[in-house]
């Protein structure tokens, strides 16, 4: 009895103390393609809310920045904790940390979106931008758009 007893607080305590922790997170990566060269930087920002997407990074749950290796850019967030997010990048050639835009507001740097969203009339909506990340390894993928 009392040996049955210690197991099973034995396997209790693995359950709640690592086995659930793991299980709440998973890796995602980001793969981005499609960039019309390999200047500057590439901006990626995970957004865990709708408030700040797409325009401002600050706003963003996590983000990186990464160099176009071989015409893509490869990101693995680590630890993202399970629930919805939604993922934009900016190819930010000359490397000012914004986005170029014409007079009327138009990008003449590239983004991408995941879901590769777009917006009509304006940016992506943040609802056509989520995806799920749980249990497993997730990985996404986006065409930058010029």
């Amino acid at each position: 009895m009392r040996r049955s007893l210690i197991a099973g607080l034995i396997l209790f305590h693995g359950m709640f103390s690592g086995g659930l922790a793991a299980a709440q997170t998973s890796d995602l990566e980001v793969v981005i393609e499609g960039f019309r060269n390999g200047q500057g930087l590439v901006h990626v920002v995970l957004f865990n809310r709708e408030k700040g997407f797409p325009a401002d990074p600050d706003k963003g749950f996590r983000q990186h920045k990464d160099k176009i290796v071989n015409g893509r850019v490869i990101h693995v967030f680590e630890a993202v904790p399970n629930g919805r997010y939604a993922v934009r990048a900016l190819h930010d050639e000359d490397g000012n940390g914004k986005m170029k835009t014409n007079f009327l507001g138009i990008p003449k740097e590239g983004f991408a979106v995941s879901n590769n969203a777009t917006g009509s009339f304006g940016p992506p909506a943040f609802n056509d931008a989520l995806f799920e990340v749980g249990g497993n390894r997730v990985s996404i993928s986006m065409k930058m758009q010029y």
